[in-house]
């Protein structure tokens, strides 16, 4: 997983968007708040600029609130699905019970009538 730090301001709607996003989706990811100057410095130094929100991606600055959590549904919602689906697929396979084995059906005896 990439290291992943959420430059904000409380105060910016496209932030708290962002922010609303990252909750509804149960996303973590380190935050910075750039009301505090060191912080702001910082992302200065990332990006070049203090424009939040800001994502910065294993180094690299990622702006614009769309762009950002368009960011999160291709890398890590979409991975998140993909998890759910395969433990989706062990539980139908084990007949939803832990250590369970795969019974093919068409082996199974029938009552004598």
């Amino acid at each position: 997983m990439p290291q992943l730090t959420l430059y904000y301001k409380p105060t910016c709607p496209f932030c708290v968007k962002v922010n609303d996003f990252m909750t509804e989706n149960g996303i973590n990811v380190a935050t910075k708040n750039v009301t505090e100057d060191e912080n702001r410095d910082e992302l200065i130094r990332i990006g070049g600029k203090k424009q939040v929100p800001c994502l910065v991606i294993d180094g690299e600055a990622l702006y614009e609130s769309d762009d950002i959590i368009q960011w999160f549904r291709d890398h890590l919602l979409k991975s998140k699905s993909r998890s759910w689906f395969t433990r989706f697929l062990c539980g139908l396979r084990s007949g939803g019970k832990k250590g369970s084995s795969t019974v093919d059906r068409t082996q199974q005896s029938k009552e004598p009538q």
